[in-house]
Order: C-alpha cells, then sequence, then structure tokens
C-alpha cells in the first residue's frame, strides 16, 4: 500500500508495500505456491498479454515478492523494482539487461569480488569490455571512458575499504557520454542512501544485508529510476530464472521493518568501537565512515545520512596477527557477510582473499593485517571488551608503536593508552591561549610559522610555556621560532605522535626532511572533546599546536 511521500523512513519501513488482502491480514501472507488460477482463458490470455495486473506463475511474479518490491521502491523512490534469489543475482541481472557485446563497463576497483568475476572472466567472454578504477577519482573515471562505455558501475561505501564515490558527480559523467549509471549501495541501505535521488540510474542491494538484517535469508533487489529501464530489468530476471521466492520475501519485509532501529544502535556502537580502536597501538589505522579522518569523510556526510555498522582496520602484526585475532574473538562471530543483528568479523587474507597472489590482493588494498568489522546490536562495552581479549596475544607481539600507515586514523582530541605503553601524543590547539592550561606536562609545543608556511616545534624543557603564553597578546602570535628552531630533532624524539589541525601532511614533510617520522594525525575537530577523551584512556603527555607568526 502506498500511503505518501510525507512519511518518514522508519515510517515507511513499516507500511510501505504492505498489501491489503480479503482477510485484513495485517502482515503479507506467504503466497507459497508456485502456479496461480485464471476465472476464464479471457483473463489468463489478458494476463499474458500484459493487459491485466494479476498473476500466472511465481517465476514472473508473486503477491509476497510484489509487497517487498514495492516497499523498497518507495524507499528508493524509484519507478519499480525487481526482487531477486541474491545480491548476485541482482548484479548479474543488472548487467544482462543493460550490456551487450562490444559494450565496455567501468567499474569500482575495489569492488565485490564475485561483481568483479563475474565482468572479467565471464562477461568478457561474450565481448563486454572492463575496466577498473578508482572511482572516488572523478578524472580517473573521466579517463578510462571509451565511446563505447554504456555503464559504469559503482560500489559505495565499497568493500572493505569504505571508499566512498560521488554519485551525482559520477552520473552527472555518465550521462554526458550517454552511459548508465548502476550503483551498489548494499552498505548504506535505503535508509542511509539514496542513490536514485542522486540521479543514478540502478540501485542494487543485497538484500541479505541490512535490509533484511537477520542472518537467515539470502536475496537480491534492484531498483530503476525510470519505468522502462524497470521493465527490462524485471524481463531479463525473469528469463534468467533468479526469482525471490515468497518466503525469503517473507522474511525480507519482515526485517526490514526494523531496519532504522538496528542501524541507529549498531551505527552508536561502531562509532563507540572505533573510537577504542584508534588507541592501540597493535592497530595501524582505523577506516570507518564516522570519523572525521576519513578520506572522504565530507562527501559521505553529503550524500549519505549516517555512517554505517562497518569499521576496517589494520594489524600491525600482519598474517600471523590476522588469523590470531579471529581465533579468539568470543562474542563476534568469524564469518562472511554483514549488516545482520550480531557482529561478524573476518580476516581476508586469510580468508576470502587467500587464494589471490599476494601482489594482486595488496595491489587492490587487501592488506596482511587488514580486518572487516561488521558491527551487530550488541552492547558496545561488550564488544570492545571482546576486542580487548582477542588482542592480548597480538599487542603482546608487537614491536614499540612505530609510524602509523596511510591514512593513520587516530584523532586529533584523543588522548590514548596505546596496550601496555603510554604514549605521548600531540593535541592540536588553536592558540597558545587554548593551550595553556594543558600542556604544562607536555615537552613540546608545536605551532605553525605562517611568516615561513612550515611547523616548528618550541621545547617546553627548556622554554616556559606558562610565561610564554603570557607575553602573547592573542592567538597569532608566538616567541621567536627561530630560538627553538636548533632543538627540533631532539624534540620530536620525545614525542611519537603528532596531531595538526588541516596541516598534517605538511608537518609530515616538514619532519620527514629531518628525519624523523612520527606518526601523523590530520583532523579538523575541537582539540578537547569530552567524549573523545572519556573513550581513549590517558598518555603521558600532550603537545599544543597553533597556527602563530613570526615576531
Amino acid at each position: 500500500m502506498h500511503r505518501g511521500d510525507s512519511l518518514g523512513l522508519s515510517s515507511k519501513f513499516v507500511h510501505a508495500g504492505q498489501a491489503v488482502d480479503q482477510y485484513g491480514s495485517v502482515v503479507t501472507p506467504i503466497y507459497q505456491t508456485s502456479t496461480f488460477a485464471f476465472a476464464s482463458a479471457e483473463q489468463g490470455a489478458e494476463r499474458f498479454a500484459g493487459d491485466s495486473d494479476g498473476y500466472i506463475y511465481t517465476r514472473i511474479g508473486n503477491p509476497t515478492v510484489r509487497a517487498l518490491e514495492e516497499c523498497i521502491a518507495e524507499l528508493e523512490e524509484g519507478a519499480g523494482a525487481v526482487a531477486t534469489s541474491s545480491g548476485m543475482g541482482a548484479v548479474a541481472t543488472a548487467f544482462l539487461a543493460l550490456l551487450k557485446s562490444g559494450d565496455h563497463v567501468v567499474s569500482t576497483a575495489s569492488v565485490y569480488g564475485p561483481s568483479l568475476v563475474l565482468l572479467k572472466e565471464h562477461l568478457g567472454r561474450f565481448g563486454v569490455a572492463s575496466s577498473f578504477v578508482d572511482t572516488s577519482d572523478l578524472e580517473a573515471v573521466r579517463r578510462s571512458l571509451r565511446g563505447e562505455t554504456r555503464l559504469i558501475y559503482v560500489e559505495t561505501p565499497s568493500n572493505p575499504l569504505l571508499q566512498v564515490t560521488d554519485i551525482r558527480a559520477v552520473a552527472d559523467i555518465a550521462h554526458e557520454r550517454g552511459a548508465l549509471l548502476v550503483v551498489d549501495s548494499t552498505f548504506a541501505s535505503p535508509y542511509l542512501q539514496q542513490p536514485l535521488k542522486l540521479d543514478a540510474d540502478v540501485v542494487v542491494h543485497s538484500v541479505t544485508k541490512f535490509i533484511s538484517g537477520h542472518a537467515d535469508v539470502v536475496g537480491g533487489m534492484l531498483v530503476a529510476r525510470e519505468a522502462g529501464i524497470a521493465r527490462r530489468l524485471r524481463q531479463m530476471m525473469t528469463y534468467a530464472g533468479c526469482c525471490m521466492d515468497a518466503h525469503q520475501a517473507f522474511l525480507v519485509h519482515r526485517g526490514l521493518k526494523t531496519l532504522g532501529l538496528r542501524l541507529d544502535r549498531a551505527q552508536k556502537s561502531a562509532e563507540a568501537v572505533a573510537r577504542w580502536l584508534l588507541g592501540r597501538n597493535d592497530v595501524a589505522w582505523v577506516r570507518y565512515l564516522g570519523l572525521p579522518h576519513h578520506p572522504q569523510y565530507d562527501l559521505a556526510r553529503k550524500q549519505m545520512s549516517g555512517p554505517g555498522a562497518l569499521i576496517t582496520f589494520e594489524l600491525q602484526g600482519g598474517l600471523a596477527a590476522g588469523r590470531e585475532l579471529m581465533n579468539r574473538v568470543r562474542l563476534a562471530t568469524l564469518a562472511v557477510s554483514l549488516g545482520g543483528v550480531e557482529t561478524l568479523v573476518e580476516h581476508p587474507a586469510s580468508m576470502t582473499h587467500s587464494g589471490v597472489p599476494v601482489e594482486e590482493r595488496q595491489a587492490a588494498g587487501i592488506t596482511d593485517g587488514l580486518v572487516r568489522y561488521a558491527v551487530g546490536i550488541e552492547d558496545a562495552n561488550d564488544l570492545i571488551a571482546d576486542l580487548e581479549q582477542a588482542l592480548a596475544p597480538v599487542a603482546g607481539t608487537v614491536a614499540p608503536y612505530k609510524a602509523q600507515q596511510e591514512d593513520p586514523h587516530i584523532s586529533a582530541n584523543d588522548t590514548v593508552q596505546t596496550g601496555v605503553t603510554p604514549m605521548r601524543i600531540a593535541v592540536a590547539c588553536e592558540s597558545l591561549t587554548e593551550v595553556s592550561e594543558h600542556v604544562g606536562r607536555a615537552p613540546l609545543l608545536l605551532v605553525y610559522d605562517v611568516a615561513e608556511d612550515k611547523p616548528k616545534l618550541v621545547d617546553n624543557r627548556r622554554n616556559d610555556v606558562a610565561g610564554h603564553s603570557q607575553q602573547c597578546d592573542g592567538p597569532h602570535e608566538h616567541k621567536p621560532a627561530h630560538q627553538c628552531h636548533d632543538r627540533l630533532v631532539n624534540a620530536v624524539a620525545d614525542c611519537q605522535m603528532l596531531v595538526a589541525r588541516g596541516m598534517g601532511r605538511r608537518i609530515a614533510l616538514d619532519l620527514e626532511a629531518r628525519g624523523i617520522k612520527p606518526a601523523l594525525i590530520d583532523r579538523d575537530v575541537s582539540p578537547f572533546d569530552a567524549a573523545a577523551l572519556a573513550a581513549s584512556g590517558k598518555a603521558t603527555s600532550q603537545v599544543g599546536y597553533c597556527r602563530c607568526s613570526e615576531d
């Protein structure tokens, strides 16, 4: 039943697509039948001709399945939806319906493995060419286009690296060249992202994941922006035979009703777990869309209504550490998939991608220590306790803290306890006035010299920072940095981690030129976030950072 666009998403989860039968069933029944009787030969002829909106055969259509299709079409604001027997059934249906021999496809490089294999190895045999690029790089997308490009296939957020692609921008690129844009939005679900509203032509879901949400059914869904494309998709699904059955549809529709509640809870727990992971010296980096250091954090906030419940992190100990963690988790379930009420964890390098050549796997971003952690609805404290006990042996085998790898994901407002070894970290601050109350115990003060356009460190062990701050008339002044510059190397040696407000990479270059490579955090946030501090423990010292000018 369509109840209008005025309803909010959570209300639509409950009411959209709800069929009303002759008995007044509150829940759409399971029409467990393979075929449907006609009242007359004339009625049968009308249905086969498409002149009558009735049912013929469950592979072609079924009332329970249609209720789910109408619900998700309404959630995505599409012209029509087609349910399939699995997520890959939806992907295959889209490719078969929209491509022909001689066509070219541009796909997200870090796309779901079976989708990649389907394009490269199977459609390739029938004359469909594919290019795989970083679709978050719009110029890379443009460069990959050919005259025969008919489809751009984007997975956003991507699996497992949580890469985010600008859907509207890529839609514009596709349409300028007469191509279609298909978006796999499984990791977001309609609750967090609606690609058709951003001008995508088709959205794909594995409803096995968040939409169903209970790890008890597999299924897929395609939703088209235009009715003509929806008809092409349905025709291909019908002839390919990858239809969803009535019992599948019933389970998915039941699970969908609580999608908002489940994701709200899972997102809250995911952020708590991600922030806790930031404080581990056995974790090289953490990537979660809810933390501002994510490379596409701003874009995710723009096109999504929430960060989701997936966390990806890298263990310092590589393959051995990954296996150890998998074997020691007790609350999280060691399994593939995601989006259910239970938290699932997997180590791609030793599990799903173990048969992929190392060079190829690492080129795709699947590094030895990468872990995908799909947060469920358990209590965050229990999940953290489980990870803490599972990581205990890993932490014991990790060398003293070393510089983080690409995207070192520790927030600028975190002071952290890393394993059993406290770290000295730098905390971002706007001015000396702001930091004066916080740097009394700190050995270093990091300042940014606007005149020379580079960061510098003040050695607080040899300079009275409190007195120094009293000499300043405002936040853009400081004691001449050249008086402290010769102590830079010695000062940084006492700090294992530097935080910079928006200047992180320039600071890194300045320090690397001196042979110093502390971990670097680049995040534009308030430096003393009480929630972050409460969640992360204590450090032995802090270092303030401010933007200052030369006297």
